[in-house]
């Protein structure tokens, strides 16, 4: 949605909200990796930072990237990974 904004309020509004799920999901999403992983605890913990990381490093080259071409772009390319990622985990 923020990529399809008309002011900077909702932008900033979206991101906030946005903000608000990451850090739910943080906690969420460890605690839930640990509990359900076949592996051990540390390996899934593990596993989770590395996923992190990888998202960290390159969540702002993707970003720049997309951003060369309009500012829209970032917001609107995170959507599309968002809605891939979400059918790759129900199948």
């Amino acid at each position: 949605m923020a990529g399809f904004a008309t002011n900077i309020w909702t932008i900033i509004g979206l991101r906030g909200i946005w903000a608000l799920g990451s850090s739910l999901f943080f906690a969420t999403g460890l605690a839930a990796m640990v509990t359900v992983a076949g592996v051990s605890k540390t390996k899934s913990i593990v596993l989770f930072e590395a996923a992190v990381g990888i998202g960290v490093a390159a969540g702002p080259l993707i970003g720049g990237i997309l951003g060369q071409f309009s500012w829209r772009y970032p917001f609107i390319g995170i959507g599309v990974m968002m809605v891939i990622v979400f059918f790759i985990i129900i199948h």
